[in-house]
């Protein structure tokens, strides 16, 4: 349960701007995008409910043990996997 009403787990400040981030662990694999929405809908529904999105960058961060973590980029219209930050997850 939740003690905060904000359902953020991280905001950053840097020079390219803001970004919030919604943390998520699951038990079970979330493989895909799709998925990830149908699971996570009030979370990713928070975050596009945000404005102005031009202004800092939104994220939800993904856990589970079967595939450690994933990050996606929160849009309007959808969610993108972040390569720019998976690339980073130890893979090399």
């Amino acid at each position: 349960m939740r003690k905060s009403k904000i359902p953020l787990d991280l905001i950053g400040i840097g020079p390219d701007g803001a970004l919030v981030i919604e943390v998520v662990r699951s038990r079970r694999p979330l493989p895909d995008a799709r998925t990830v929405i149908v699971q996570c809908r009030k979370e990713i529904d928070y975050l596009r409910a945000m404005k102005p999105s031009s202004q800092f960058r939104k994220m939800i961060w993904l856990y589970f043990p079967q595939c450690r973590w994933r990050f996606y980029d929160v849009y309007p219209g959808g969610i993108w996997l972040a390569k720019d930050i998976m690339d980073g997850d130890g893979k090399k």
